[in-house]
C-alpha cells in the first residue's frame, strides 16, 4: 500500500517540478508512514497541503534544506514536528 502512495507522489505535473526541499518533505512523509492512512486518491492533496503548510510555518527549515541539500538531525527533528502538527489537523 505504501508503494501505491509513493507512485502517486512521483506523478508531478509537467513543467511544475518540486524543489529539492519540497521533494524532501514529500518523500520523508511518505516513506516514514505519515500518509499510510491517507486514501491513495488523496495522497497528492495531502502532500501539496503538507508542503504548503511547512513552507508557510517554517520557511527557515525549507530554506536550510534547499541550501544544504541535506537533512541534519536538527532539521529532521523540526520536520517531524511540523509533519506531526500538520497531520493532527488533517484527519
Amino acid at each position: 500500500e505504501r508503494g501505491r502512495r509513493v507512485v502517486e507522489v512521483l506523478k508531478q505535473p509537467q513543467y511544475e517540478p518540486l524543489s529539492i526541499s519540497q521533494q524532501a518533505v514529500v518523500l520523508y512523509a511518505i516513506t516514514r508512514g505519515y500518509a499510510d492512512d491517507v486514501e491513495v486518491n488523496r495522497v497528492l492533496e495531502f502532500t501539496r497541503n503538507l508542503v504548503n503548510d511547512i513552507e508557510h510555518k517554517n520557511a527557515a527549515l525549507m530554506a536550510k534544506m534547499e541550501q544544504s541539500k541535506d537533512l541534519d538531525a536538527d532539521s529532521e527533528k523540526a520536520l517531524v514536528a511540523d509533519i506531526e502538527a500538520f497531520k493532527s489537523g488533517w484527519l
